[in-house]
């Protein structure tokens, strides 16, 4: 199964919430947390609810191809993935309607505020928070190529994240 990252119907789309995944150049973590929450609330019943996307902290990276370990590793584990995805750097506007901002470490939060002047990170979490999980930074595989740790410690925090709107939904 493969995801598109648009949605056709606008009006359905706006009244969705937003979860808005970070990491710093939208190539390896945050893609990887975007497609596993896809596959997580599609298996919850809770996909219609929800617009998930990605994006980077940085200029500098954008517009690359999704790295091709993460891909590989995504598919892997059966996750279905949007080959057409490209990195794209957060906007303001983006930020200001997500519901949910996670990043995967604390410096992506310090580049993020820098990048869209946030005065307000209220929204803002690291996605370890949603984990038992000492460490909050999530490693980035990319330099030193542990795609298979860093998406088992993604795949723990989606699935935290999941259970944490599966709770509020209810209470």
């Amino acid at each position: 199964m493969v995801y598109s990252s648009n949605c056709s119907n606008s009006i359905i789309k706006n009244n969705m919430k937003k979860i808005l995944f970070i990491c710093e150049g939208n190539i390896c973590r945050s893609p990887t947390a975007e497609f596993i929450c896809r596959d997580l609330l599609t298996k919850a019943n809770l996909a219609h609810e929800y617009e998930v996307y990605s994006r980077a902290s940085r200029v500098d990276y954008a517009p690359h191809e999704v790295y091709a370990k993460s891909i590989a590793i995504l598919e892997e584990h059966h996750i279905p993935i949007d080959k057409t995805k490209v990195s794209k750097t957060a906007t303001f506007a983006e930020y200001n309607d997500a519901t949910y901002v996670i990043a995967m470490e604390k410096y992506n939060i310090i580049c993020l505020k820098r990048l869209l002047l946030i005065k307000d990170d209220s929204k803002i979490s690291l996605l370890t928070d949603y984990t038992n999980n000492v460490s909050k930074d999530i490693p980035d595989p990319y330099p030193n190529g542990d795609f298979k740790k860093t998406y088992d410690v993604i795949y723990q925090g989606v699935e935290g994240f999941i259970n944490f709107l599966k709770n509020k939904r209810t209470s």
